[in-house]
């Protein structure tokens, strides 16, 4: 019962973080707002792969997916559109696609992701993750936003969502396997500090671009694989 009660408030801490993300970009605080959705993000990504949810029940599971519909799909939406002055036709088009795209994938793919090795398309999380990196770099160095590399940038985030490319599934990674190769957690680690040294905060926004760009790679050619295979 303690347990139950834990797991379902890490979980429902998503919603929380959506909303507080919506209030802050109302009021115009977007870097703010912006690492509330990234914390959401790191959070589902938490919950997966400890398999937090396994155990749900058929309300659980609905409201589950509604408050990540509005962590991941709505509020990017907000975040994105509040940073603009005026309506402009091509980002509002943009942003309803992406919203559109996320509430079908929720609808589509929730139902058996986690059944499968991999997933179908960019998992939402990952979208809004990498939307919300991207405004905060942009505000932290003063970047002015481009109309149409915006609405670009959107779209085609959009059409990963539904697309057929095989993303890895956090819940089905054999996390525990790579753990005891202490070479591999040893390089990760060297990598991190290393790029961390360079890029600052901005190493967040190169790790979502890394998963949008390489994972399917890795996937494809089998790599992927070979490093959740068991070391000698």
């Amino acid at each position: 019962m303690v347990y139950r009660f834990f797991t379902n408030s890490i979980v429902f801490l998503r919603l929380p973080l959506g909303f507080f993300s919506i209030i802050f970009s109302l009021r115009e605080r977007f870097i703010f707002s912006g690492w509330l959705i990234i914390g959401a993000v790191l959070l589902d990504i938490v919950i997966r792969i400890a398999k937090l949810d396994e155990k749900e029940n058929e309300f659980e599971k609905e409201f589950h997916t509604l408050a990540r519909f509005i962590s991941f799909g709505i509020t990017p939406v907000i975040l994105v559109y509040k940073n603009f002055d005026q309506f402009h036709s091509p980002i509002v088009v943009s942003l309803f696609l992406y919203l559109l795209s996320s509430m079908v994938r929720f609808s589509r793919f929730d139902l058996y992701s986690d059944r499968t090795p991999h997933l179908k398309g960019l998992p939402v999380a990952v979208s809004a993750g990498f939307l919300a990196i991207t405004v905060v770099v942009i505000k932290r160095y003063n970047i002015n936003l481009n109309i149409g590399t915006t609405a670009i940038l959107i779209m085609i985030l959009s059409g990963l969502q539904l697309s057929s490319i095989k993303y890895p599934n956090f819940r089905n990674l054999r996390n525990k396997r790579i753990i005891k190769n202490k070479r591999i957690v040893l390089l990760f680690l060297i990598i991190g500090l290393v790029l961390l040294n360079i890029l600052g905060k901005s190493l967040i926004w190169f790790l979502f671009l890394g998963y949008i760009l390489v994972c399917p790679l890795l996937i494809k050619f089998n790599l992927f694989s070979k490093i959740e295979q068991k070391p000698r």
